[in-house]
């Protein structure tokens, strides 16, 4: 049925389903079905399936709430087996709670149709289920249909999270009251979004708050930044949407400026980083790419748990914007698995022969100063285009992709000069070869200058 989601029933499947131990987790063959246990009362399917879905492509995903269970299904087995593989080492953290992965028995979730008996009580955050999505949907989008029935003085919703699964793309959407969202969901229950297209099916959802890592094209904090400017959201030209269709009372957002308010933001500066090619990957490479995020005060490489390292940031929201934007990267056919750690500081050890710490507190090579906000500025997910700075002036398109050959081939470059400095843009043939290459190249000497890489949000 077009517009609602597929709901599980706990009995089909058994409470016993998922492995309770690790010695029955390793005995389980392996399944399409993974089984989640120590899943917490605030923890959402989406959620699964955010950390799920770096391994491929996902068919259903279901929450027990009165087991803590979890089970998300993949389409293929090789998915489901690298996600273990990914996982063996240590446990995801969703929410900060550690949940545990295993095989489930099943080899497939059994689901129906038909609709629960027991509807949602009325809550201030509603769920928006989009159909026959033709056109594009952000964040801007959602604001401008639901702020209009906000009654605060801000003007706007307070958070919005876009988030796609199995069955379709879903948005969440925060009011300041239970009354803004009941009215928002009585006028725009089964109303499309486009003519003929982009239908919502509302419901009120059952979480308390939202939270939001991130303000980007899938997710916005109206507390933290009132008016949303997403800057190149890559969306398709051939894909450019037609006009909204006109809601009572639809109004621009509010130029008014609030005070940054970091919510539930986790106050831990270390992350956790696993399942990386150590065959590939040193730890300066590791270095290189996770100081596109802040400055980084030391890297500890687990003795006991390989391809396993802590990275110490000078700020803990780095360090969580370093785990939004790296979790799931593809490095040599791996998908990096990363979290903010549970230890709360890295002590460099007295033994002159440890080399298990890096310290790189005192470290040139760092992108940025410690505490320093010019790097909350430059928070991109890698792309396929890669960013070039400190080169001479003698530098050519020619002879920097000569340089960079080495690492992988680039597929276009170019030079350019902005205040009298030398940069240039150059665009890889895949995301996995733009990350090798500025693990590989920063810091590099090229001409006799050191030229630093970085993630960017441009384009050639």
């Amino acid at each position: 049925m077009a517009g609602s989601f597929l709901h599980f029933h706990p009995h089909m499947i058994g409470v016993h389903d998922g492995p309770t131990s690790q010695k029955q987790r390793e005995l389980n063959p392996p399944s399409p079905v993974i089984h989640f246990r120590n899943v917490g009362a605030d923890v959402q399917e989406y959620d699964l399936v955010k950390l799920a879905e770096p391994f491929g492509a996902i068919v259903n995903v279901l929450i027990l709430r009165s087991k803590n269970q979890g089970f998300i299904q993949f389409v293929h087995l090789s998915s489901a087996q690298s996600f273990i593989s990914a996982y063996t080492t240590f446990p995801p953290r969703v929410r900060n709670t550690s949940i545990y992965p295993g095989f489930s028995n099943h080899q497939s979730l059994t689901v129906t149709t038909q609709e629960p008996t027991q509807k949602q009580p009325q809550n201030r955050i509603l769920r928006v289920t989009i159909s026959n999505v033709l056109f594009p949907i952000t964040v801007e989008t959602i604001s401008t249909l639901f702020s209009p029935y906000e009654s605060s003085d801000r003007g706007t919703v307070e958070k919005i999270v876009l988030f796609q699964n199995n069955h379709g793309l879903h948005a969440l959407v925060q009011f300041s009251s239970t009354a803004c969202a009941t009215q928002a969901m009585t006028a725009l229950n089964g109303r499309n979004i486009f003519t003929n297209c982009c239908t919502m099916t509302i419901q009120f959802s059952d979480q308390q708050e939202l939270t939001v890592h991130q303000n980007n094209a899938h997710s916005w904090d109206f507390f933290v930044e009132p008016q949303i400017h997403i800057q190149n959201p890559q969306v398709p030209t051939h894909l450019s949407s037609p006009p909204l269709f006109s809601s009572p009372g639809m109004h621009r957002l509010p130029s008014q400026s609030f005070p940054p308010n970091m919510g539930e933001q986790t106050q831990n500066p270390i992350i956790i980083v696993g399942n990386y090619p150590s065959e590939k990957f040193s730890v300066d490479h590791l270095f290189n790419i996770f100081s596109n995020y802040g400055f980084i005060y030391r890297i500890k490489t687990l003795a006991n748990k390989p391809n396993t390292v802590f990275i110490e940031f000078s700020d803990p929201y780095n360090a969580q914007q370093a785990v939004t934007n790296l979790r799931g990267i593809k490095l040599f056919g791996k998908s990096l698995v990363c979290d903010i750690a549970r230890i709360r500081s890295i002590s460099m050890s007295n033994d002159p022969h440890d080399t298990s710490i890096r310290d790189y507190s005192n470290s040139q090579s760092n992108r940025y100063q410690a505490h320093s906000n010019v790097a909350r500025k430059s928070h991109y997910p890698p792309t396929w285009v890669i960013h070039v700075s400190n080169l001479t002036e003698n530098v050519t398109n020619e002879s920097l992709v000569n340089h960079l050959t080495p690492a992988a081939t680039p597929q276009g470059c170019r030079v350019y000069t902005v205040n009298g400095k030398t940069m240039a843009l150059v665009q890889m043939r895949s995301v996995e070869e733009a990350v090798w290459t500025l693990a590989e190249m920063h810091n590099s000497s090229l001409d006799g200058s050191i030229i630093k890489i970085s993630f960017t949000k441009n384009t050639l």
